[in-house]
């Protein structure tokens, strides 16, 4: 007999193997930045529902109850990376290379 969190780690396995990510090319541009963030996006849609599975999986044999829990094992990744982590990091920098360019135009 399987794992229950088996299908969930199959899954996404097969999903992650799926992706395929943006590829720069030459200076990075507003629709380098815009593909890069849905390439995070696309990560945490594959990554979280198997944290999701790993929670309730943890919550029904430990004894767990949902307060305690406080959904802290739902949507980690993208709460991780796409609302505080590496999206934030891509925007900030994309900016800084606009405001670089514009600096060095009007020289």
């Amino acid at each position: 007999m399987s794992h229950p969190l088996d299908d969930a780690a199959d899954l996404a396995a097969i999903r992650l193997a799926a992706l395929r990510f943006h590829k720069c090319k030459g200076e990075p541009d507003r629709a380098d930045r815009d593909a890069m963030l849905r390439d995070v996006e696309a990560v945490a849609k594959v990554i979280d529902p198997l944290i999701r599975a790993l929670g309730v999986y943890v919550q029904q044999h430990f004894g767990i109850t949902d307060r305690r829990m406080d959904g802290c094992h739902i949507d980690v990744l993208r709460k991780a990376i796409v609302d505080d982590g590496i999206s934030y990091q891509i925007d900030q920098t994309f900016e800084e290379i606009v405001r670089e360019r514009r600096a060095m135009a009007d020289v």
